[in-house]
């Protein structure tokens, strides 16, 4: 009893440090984009300057493999799953966690980008995205397969994360006819983290401690220039984007 009793304190504690105000889950207002940052008790919510918008006590996030809602994070509180975005939270069912196989080994990237190969295809296909049929970017040469392709506001540039041997991500950056695909982090051991696209051109991309490959110098979760592929750390830690 002792020793619930200690962790039980443990967890209030970790939650009555959680920063910024305490939201109310029924009535958000949020900015049309920002990063949830998982602590200890509940969720923290900031800007994509890195300000603290408030936290929601209890929630938690719910990793995604493979489908997601788009321009929205999967969050829980007790049995109840949910999306978070700028609108707020809504009831969010959870897809299925194993990567669906249809008939043509194809899945969506999302729309209007395709990818199509392992895991998705009965037969060993190298994964590769596709656009209105036409193969946009083949695999850069490494085991694994991509997950997400994503276009950048101004249409110039792919966002894309690759899932490497032992689950690894390593987010690449291509121009929007698929050439020029190039690493977001020095090399391709360091883990990466594509997040997604800031209204203002950068890439939202996090890179975590490594559970498997290499970690990046400062881990955290940064905006990347797509152009200089220069790096401006907003928060020292890992998190999700909405938006």
């Amino acid at each position: 009893m002792h020793i619930l009793a200690a962790i039980a304190a443990a967890a209030a504690l970790g939650a009555a440090a959680l920063p910024g105000p305490d939201l109310d889950p029924g009535r958000l207002s949020l900015p049309r984009q920002g990063l949830v940052v998982a602590r200890p008790g509940g969720l923290v919510l900031r800007d994509l300057r890195g300000q603290v918008l408030g936290h929601l006590r209890g929630f938690r996030v719910v990793p995604l493999y493979g489908s997601r809602p788009r321009g929205e994070v999967a969050v829980a509180r007790g049995g109840l799953t949910f999306a978070l975005g700028a609108h707020g939270l809504r009831r969010f069912a959870l897809p299925r966690r194993d990567w669906p196989v249809s008939e043509r080994g194809c899945h969506p990237g999302p729309r209007p980008y395709v990818i199509c190969g392992v895991p998705y295809a009965d037969r060993r296909a190298a994964s590769a995205v596709y656009l209105d049929g036409r193969k946009l970017v083949g695999a850069p040469g490494l085991v694994g397969h991509w997950v997400s392709v994503k276009r950048s506001p101004d249409g110039r540039t792919l966002l894309l994360q690759w899932s490497a041997e032992c689950e690894s991500p390593v987010a690449y950056l291509a121009d929007a006819d698929g050439r020029r695909l190039r690493l977001i982090a020095r090399d391709a051991a360091t883990e990466s983290v594509a997040l997604g696209w800031a209204r203002d051109g950068r890439a939202v991309v996090s890179f975590p401690h490594s559970g498997c490959g290499g970690s990046h110098p400062r881990p955290g979760t940064y905006l990347v220039d797509p152009a200089s592929r220069r790096a401006t750390l907003v928060l020292p830690g890992a998190a999700e984007l909405w938006g």
